[in-house]
Protein backbone atom coordinates (compact mmCIF):
# COMPACT_ATOMS: atom_id res chain seq x y z
CA UNK A 1 0.00 0.00 0.00
CA UNK A 2 1.42 3.45 -1.18
CA UNK A 3 1.45 6.23 0.94
CA UNK A 4 -1.95 8.53 1.65
CA UNK A 5 -3.07 11.75 -0.61
CA UNK A 6 -2.28 13.06 2.60
CA UNK A 7 0.97 12.75 3.28
CA UNK A 8 1.34 13.22 -0.65
CA UNK A 9 0.28 17.02 -0.31
CA UNK A 10 2.62 17.95 2.45
CA UNK A 11 5.40 17.00 0.51
CA UNK A 12 4.18 19.55 -1.91
CA UNK A 13 6.62 22.52 -1.51
CA UNK A 14 4.48 25.82 -0.69
CA UNK A 15 3.10 27.38 -3.92
CA UNK A 16 1.95 23.53 -4.93
CA UNK A 17 -0.13 23.42 -2.20
CA UNK A 18 -1.53 26.74 -2.78
CA UNK A 19 -2.48 25.53 -6.16
CA UNK A 20 -3.77 23.05 -4.87
CA UNK A 21 -5.75 23.97 -2.70
CA UNK A 22 -7.29 26.25 -5.78
CA UNK A 23 -7.66 23.59 -7.90
CA UNK A 24 -10.32 21.38 -5.39
CA UNK A 25 -12.22 24.74 -5.06
CA UNK A 26 -12.85 25.16 -8.78
CA UNK A 27 -13.54 21.42 -9.13
CA UNK A 28 -15.84 21.41 -5.91
CA UNK A 29 -17.72 24.36 -7.60
CA UNK A 30 -17.94 22.64 -10.86
CA UNK A 31 -18.95 19.52 -8.74
CA UNK A 32 -16.38 17.21 -10.79
CA UNK A 33 -14.98 15.73 -7.22
CA UNK A 34 -16.50 12.53 -6.01
CA UNK A 35 -19.32 12.64 -3.55
CA UNK A 36 -17.05 11.47 -0.65
CA UNK A 37 -14.24 13.49 -1.31
CA UNK A 38 -16.91 16.68 -2.07
CA UNK A 39 -18.38 15.60 1.74
CA UNK A 40 -14.61 15.83 3.42
CA UNK A 41 -13.10 19.09 1.16
CA UNK A 42 -13.98 21.86 3.49
CA UNK A 43 -11.69 19.90 6.39
CA UNK A 44 -9.00 18.97 3.71
CA UNK A 45 -8.39 22.63 2.61
CA UNK A 46 -8.78 23.57 6.00
CA UNK A 47 -5.88 20.89 6.62
CA UNK A 48 -3.86 22.20 4.25
CA UNK A 49 -4.08 25.99 4.89
CA UNK A 50 -3.35 25.72 8.62
CA UNK A 51 -0.45 23.63 7.58
CA UNK A 52 0.74 26.34 5.09
CA UNK A 53 0.10 29.03 7.68
CA UNK A 54 2.16 27.61 10.31
CA UNK A 55 4.70 27.02 7.58
CA UNK A 56 4.99 30.76 6.81
CA UNK A 57 4.51 31.72 10.29
CA UNK A 58 7.80 29.55 11.99
CA UNK A 59 10.01 30.52 8.56
CA UNK A 60 8.94 34.04 9.84
CA UNK A 61 9.95 33.12 13.80
CA UNK A 62 12.97 31.38 12.53
CA UNK A 63 14.58 34.50 10.11
CA UNK A 64 13.18 37.21 13.20
CA UNK A 65 15.39 35.02 15.49
CA UNK A 66 18.42 34.59 13.46
CA UNK A 67 18.51 38.68 13.47
CA UNK A 68 18.02 38.74 16.82
CA UNK A 69 14.77 40.11 16.46
CA UNK A 70 11.39 38.79 17.63
CA UNK A 71 7.55 38.52 15.53
CA UNK A 72 6.04 38.43 18.94
CA UNK A 73 4.06 41.58 19.74
CA UNK A 74 5.23 42.82 22.50
CA UNK A 75 2.21 42.99 24.68
CA UNK A 76 2.65 39.08 24.79
CA UNK A 77 6.03 39.39 26.11
CA UNK A 78 4.77 39.03 29.67
CA UNK A 79 3.93 35.59 29.45
CA UNK A 80 7.08 34.57 27.93
CA UNK A 81 8.82 36.21 30.75
CA UNK A 82 7.37 34.48 33.45
CA UNK A 83 6.60 31.31 32.16
CA UNK A 84 10.13 30.49 29.80
CA UNK A 85 13.55 30.25 30.95
CA UNK A 86 17.11 31.29 29.10
CA UNK A 87 18.40 27.76 30.25
CA UNK A 88 15.40 25.63 29.59
CA UNK A 89 13.69 27.49 26.64
CA UNK A 90 10.34 28.54 25.28
CA UNK A 91 7.64 27.12 26.89
CA UNK A 92 5.29 27.92 23.99
CA UNK A 93 8.03 26.65 21.75
CA UNK A 94 8.61 30.14 20.04
CA UNK A 95 11.71 30.07 17.61
CA UNK A 96 11.93 33.71 18.25
CA UNK A 97 11.04 34.07 22.14
CA UNK A 98 12.05 37.20 23.29
CA UNK A 99 13.62 35.92 26.47
CA UNK A 100 15.73 33.65 24.91
CA UNK A 101 16.73 36.42 22.70
CA UNK A 102 17.31 38.31 25.85
CA UNK A 103 15.00 40.88 24.53
CA UNK A 104 13.38 40.59 27.84
CA UNK A 105 14.40 39.67 31.29
CA UNK A 106 12.89 36.23 32.85
CA UNK A 107 10.54 36.44 35.71
CA UNK A 108 10.72 33.12 37.70
CA UNK A 109 12.67 30.02 37.22
CA UNK A 110 10.88 27.84 35.15
CA UNK A 111 9.96 24.51 36.56
CA UNK A 112 12.59 22.30 35.38
CA UNK A 113 15.30 24.83 36.95
CA UNK A 114 17.05 23.42 39.96
CA UNK A 115 18.46 26.93 40.87
CA UNK A 116 17.05 30.38 40.42
CA UNK A 117 18.10 31.60 36.74
CA UNK A 118 16.99 35.63 37.02
CA UNK A 119 20.76 36.24 37.09
CA UNK A 120 21.53 34.87 34.45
Amino acid sequence: MGPSFSSLVYKLHQAQQLRLVELLREFAKEGTIESTIYENIDYFIDDIESTIDYDIKTRMALDAASLGMTTIEEENWGVHSTHCCLMHGCKYGSADCPVILELTKQVYPCEDCNEDNLDI
